[in-house]
């Protein structure tokens, strides 16, 4: 393994745990002050006319549709973090490259959500909601397939630029 390849894997390890730090410091707020802070987003986000990337769907109200795109959002870098960690380190590992980019980093995020939700059921006013661990699991997946079509579309580019 290149001198390269292992700082950027040491970066991207630091990026997920602190990632993973804010993850379980948001987890830990008590109900009152989650519910404050996701109205407060909810309402910079009309302010700023950026409603649309929290759509409701007609099933949720604006401020719990806040919520749960959060969980989608902040769990899509995970995964794309985690796969990419997984493909620094893919030479090392004697897992094949479905299992290498694509499983592990999804069992690994599918983890940090259900500890994440299990936290959430210790603190004062919030809950462990299973739909949430899937919201999670469906934002790490989106992640995980966006960082593999961007790797396929960069080897795609650089096979083409060297064959001119």
């Amino acid at each position: 393994m290149t001198a390269k390849r292992k700082a950027a894997a040491v970066l991207v390890g630091l990026l997920i745990a602190g990632l993973l730090a804010l993850i379980w410091f948001f987890s830990a707020q008590p109900g009152p002050q989650s519910n404050a802070l996701s109205q407060a987003v909810q309402s910079d986000l009309q302010q700023k006319g950026l409603n649309s990337l929290t759509p409701g769907l007609g099933l949720l109200g604006a401020q719990q549709a806040v919520r749960k795109w959060a969980h989608t959002y902040i769990y899509l870098l995970l995964g794309g973090l985690c796969a990419a960690f997984c493909r620094l380190l893919a030479p090392l590992s004697p897992l094949g490259p479905r299992a290498q980019h694509f499983a592990l980093p999804l069992v690994f995020c599918t983890a940090a959500a259900a500890c994440d939700e299990w936290h959430q059921y210790f603190v004062p006013g919030r809950s462990c909601e299973v739909r949430d661990v899937a919201l999670d699991v469906l934002g790490a997946l989106a992640g995980i397939l966006l960082l593999a079509a961007a790797n396929r579309v960069f080897h795609s580019l650089k096979t083409k630029l060297q064959g001119l």
